[in-house]
């Protein structure tokens, strides 16, 4: 028996990661906040994410897994917490494909097979999880490429760019189908990354997202745009903002503990095109890594969910490399 949040399951055949808790406690209460009427969680496994949703946000679920033992958990599993909904035992593809408010993409490794099944049916919003990371952040560029048809490579600021590879994914998918998708929030946590997105209908939008991908050099040394070292060209990539600030409000006005400090701390990020790796600035410059505090005291800016080592500023390259000279001197 174990108990996550409101809700208590067992997890039987079933996969269950706990790891993953915090993710699921992160998407509660973004639910809280998103309206539509019913949620797909679209793999369900012990129905624990839909579950909770049911208990802790107010939704109306409908679960599915192509897995009968798994389906047959999550019923026993719904009953024991007093929860209603549809469960269906079918490839999740077709499953999405009727339409639906809010759907949940929670696969195993990329979510990339199923994301013209997502886009087709959504209506309101789009939850995605993507546990790939080696292809998303350029590790594996060969798969970032096959799967989601993004150039990158591992440049110092992969962790954003995994971020921006997942959100332009998603955001050309969508286009396909005539929708436009605004993130409006994603974050990094363990081995994978999370996305909230809006989804919308309207052309101007979707002209307005097509707007804001593109092809941009970056440099392999210090991961950014705007140095003066030679770059690589990368993406297409999503250069708008990674997050809503109406969104992280009123998501962690409804939230407690280390979610609604991870809500905070992207409201404190500046929205930028990429972060500064001071390690890998440090790096290519041959100097020594600043204080962070003390960086920030120099130029306007802030930390960034990304990396403990990065700094967000509108100031430009060489505003920072000027405070890290002069530190170095």
């Amino acid at each position: 028996m174990i108990q996550e949040g409101k809700a208590r399951i067992e997890t039987g055949d079933a996969f269950y990661n706990p790891h993953m808790r915090f993710s699921r406690d992160v998407s509660v209460a973004a639910l809280r906040v998103l309206q539509g009427d019913v949620v797909l969680d679209a793999f369900a496994a012990t129905g624990i994410r839909g579950i909770r949703y049911f208990l802790e946000a107010g939704k109306k679920v409908a679960f599915c897994d192509k897995d009968p033992r798994a389906v047959e958990v999550i019923r026993k599993n719904m009953e024991m917490n007093g929860v209603e909904g549809e469960v269906y035992l079918e490839d999740a593809r077709r499953v999405m494909e009727r339409g639906w408010d809010i759907i949940d993409v929670d696969p195993f490794g990329s979510p990339a097979p199923y994301m013209d099944s997502a886009a087709r049916g959504v209506r309101k919003y789009l939850l995605v999880s993507a546990t790939d990371t080696a292809a998303l952040t350029g590790s594996a560029p060969r798969a970032c490429l096959r799967k989601y048809g993004i150039k990158v490579q591992r440049f110092p600021t992969y962790p954003e760019i995994g971020a921006r590879v997942l959100v332009t994914f998603v955001q050309l998918v969508l286009a396909r189908h005539g929708k436009a998708g605004f993130p409006l929030f994603v974050f990094p946590y363990r081995h994978h990354y999370r996305l909230i997105m809006e989804v919308t209908r309207k052309p101007s939008h979707v002209s307005e997202v097509l707007g804001g991908i593109k092809i941009i050099p970056i440099c392999p040394k210090c991961g950014v745009a705007d140095c003066p070292h030679p770059k690589v060209p990368a993406g297409p990539l999503w250069t708008g903002p990674l997050w809503d600030r109406d969104f992280l409000e009123r998501a962690a006005e409804e939230s407690e503990g280390p979610v609604r400090e991870l809500f905070l701390s992207a409201l404190r990020e500046e929205q930028t095109f990429l972060y500064y790796d001071t390690h890998a600035l440090a790096k290519a410059m041959k100097l020594s890594p600043p204080p962070i505090d003390r960086l920030l005291a120099y130029v306007r800016g802030s930390r960034t969910l990304f990396s403990p080592t990065g700094i967000k500023t509108k100031e430009g390259w060489e505003r920072v490399v000027e405070f890290m000279q002069k530190q170095g001197g």
